[in-house]
């Protein structure tokens, strides 16, 4: 199915600064979180597999005296990794082996195949919720590389195992610019033992500790600018353990991240979304006979200031949508409500729709317009009048016909007040 998302459609026209390229060597490093005093920088990627109840092919045979009872094949550094959870005995009540074919030769090793443990997940009720198998520091050795990963297995009660893999390993380097440092993290997102491919992630802070590690939604997809003390910076490349990075003086919204978001909703949301939309749809009782847009939202990426100043010039009702990277209910926005057509089309005709990110944000609006709206949460979205006049804050998720009564009642109340003053 063909995908046309209105996450960023448009952007003002600016003329990029002259951006600067420089050469970061970096080091593979492992995440470790046994020292919560000092958290790693950046949070590991993970995907979930499904649990096949036959043999794949290629798939190692077990050892004798073993009974599989679900096979997984993940493939990592061009190497198909096969697992098999199994029980020791026929007539055992749980799993209580698992075969691990960590250097992908299609054997298991005597040092392959372990005992595991089954735990009880319980609620706060005490009652037993899930059961989960945890293996930490699993260690793949794959192609002369060692990869370290974590694994996770877990069966809600009345269902059926399901498989996650959590990887582990980042590149992260330090690059000068003139008296100050930064810091340079790149994250293997799509898990193929490289850092090259055009869905991983990365991002570039200061130097001081780190509060808490960067989740890969927060992170950026190659060529999308983060900004950062006034420069926006971009990262071009990467070599084995070169990057290439661009910076270059933040002066205005830059056309070039616009492709890159898109990417972004695609890659990162939608394909999560996809999963979830039959249940979504259902769960919150969404009108799925509701046209799509077919003309995107003509967003604007400017600071605060040059969005009311905007308005002001059209006359028109500002409306600024202040969100995240990291915001899974920002991108539902995108995804089930901005798609809309009738609420594109109001949005497009009878206001100027501005964006404030996060990770982008050049003039500290982020908390400034969150402080104005009196929240701070996000989604977090507010409609001005052309005099800059606040008029509304519209807080989390809606679905499209709630939202198009908040955007009305914003346009009523700009409607009384003309009404007002031709009575005056």
């Amino acid at each position: 199915m063909q995908r046309s998302y209105l996450f960023i459609a448009s952007l003002l026209l600016a003329v990029p600064a002259v951006a600067q390229e420089v050469s970061v060597e970096t080091e593979w490093k492992t995440v470790d979180f046994s020292d919560q005093s000092n958290p790693p920088p950046v949070r590991s990627s993970s995907a979930t597999h499904e649990i096949q109840a036959e043999a794949p092919a290629g798939a190692p045979t077990l050892p004798e005296g073993l009974t599989a009872q679900g096979f997984v094949g993940f493939d990592l550094a061009g190497k198909t990794v096969h697992v098999i959870l199994a029980k020791s005995a026929p007539d055992a009540a749980e799993p209580d082996r698992l075969a691990i074919d960590r250097n992908g030769d299609g054997a298991f090793g005597e040092d392959e195949v372990g005992a595991v443990v089954i735990n009880a997940m319980k609620g706060r009720d005490g009652s037993v919720r899930a059961h989960r198998i945890l293996l930490k520091d699993v260690d793949l050795e794959l192609e002369g590389r060692s990869y370290r990963t974590y694994f996770v297995f877990q069966r809600m009660v009345g269902g059926a195992w399901t498989f996650r893999l959590i990887t582990l390993w980042y590149l992260e380097g330090t690059v000068a610019l003139g008296d100050k440092q930064y810091i340079v993290n790149v994250v293997d997102n799509d898990q193929d033992g490289s850092f090259e491919g055009p869905k991983d992630l990365w991002l570039v802070r200061g130097t001081e500790p780190v509060q808490r590690p960067t989740t890969p939604f927060a992170m950026s997809v190659p060529g999308e600018g983060r900004f950062l003390d006034g420069k926006r910076f971009a990262l071009q490349a990467i070599k084995g353990n070169n990057v290439a990075l661009t910076f270059a003086e933040a002066a205005g919204p830059d056309p070039r991240d616009d492709a890159q978001a898109r990417t972004r909703l695609e890659h990162l949301w939608a394909e999560r979304f996809d999963k979830e939309r039959a249940e979504f749809e259902a769960k919150q009782s969404l009108d799925t006979a509701r046209p799509r847009a077919t003309d995107p939202i003509r967003w604007r990426y400017i600071t605060f200031a040059e969005a009311k100043a905007l308005a002001a010039k059209e006359q028109k009702a500002l409306f600024v949508d202040v969100m995240a990277f990291w915001c899974v209910w920002c991108y539902r926005m995108d995804y089930y409500t901005y798609i809309d057509a009738e609420v594109a089309g109001l949005l497009n005709e009878k206001f100027i729709p501005v964006k404030i990110i996060q990770e982008q944000d050049r003039a500290g609006d982020y908390a400034a317009v969150r402080e104005e709206l009196g929240t701070r949460g996000i989604p977090a979205m507010g409609i001005w009048g052309p005099d800059g006049t606040f008029r509304r804050m519209i807080g989390g998720w809606k679905k499209p016909e709630n939202f198009l009564t908040e955007l009305r009642a914003g346009l009523e109340t700009k409607e009384s007040e003309e009404m007002e003053e031709s009575e005056d």
